[in-house]
């Protein structure tokens, strides 16, 4: 991680930070430009040296498809295996992908142009905080996320299916 991309992650922990990451709609950008070059980049990835993946659930109401980016995170000791953390720029709400995910335990993943299905399980326990560390230390945003939402973030797996 560059100086630039340590400061975007400095910015985007604090509440403005996040408030314009929503207004600018990152999440719109990152789809553009991962779609623009094949899968390998994101707006995310490029200005805060996150990886990104794509994951599209299927929506729990109307069975349509949803694609969001969303921060990626391994482990060695499971390979294959993403975990994916529903923290919602620390907002008191899950947001809407892991609703669909508890509902519809399935998913897209598109991650370097390649897709596939995968199993989605929320994890739980001391799997849960694992997890979480992990994804701590590949996008530094989330402890202050996890200090400002009232609820406990979701953690979801995304194991390949085929």
């Amino acid at each position: 991680m560059n100086a630039v991309q340590s400061l975007v992650q400095t910015v985007a922990g604090t509440r403005p930070g996040a408030r314009l990451a929503r207004a600018a709609r990152i999440d719109l950008q990152d789809r553009l430009v991962h779609r623009v070059t094949g899968g390998r980049v994101t707006v995310t990835g490029v200005l805060a040296g996150i990886p990104t993946i794509l994951v599209t659930t299927t929506g729990r109401r109307g069975g349509r498809p949803h694609t969001v980016p969303l921060v990626r995170v391994t482990d060695p000791a499971q390979p294959g295996t993403i975990a994916v953390v529903a923290s919602s720029y620390g907002r008191d709400r899950d947001p809407e992908w892991a609703l669909d995910l508890r509902a519809r335990p399935h998913a897209v993943v598109t991650d370097r142009g390649r897709s596939r299905r995968h199993a989605a399980r929320e994890v739980t326990g001391d799997e849960y905080e694992r997890w979480f560390q992990r994804a701590a230390a590949v996008c530094r945003v989330y402890p202050r996320y996890r200090r400002r939402a009232r609820r406990r973030i979701p953690i979801f797996t995304l194991t390949p299916v085929d």
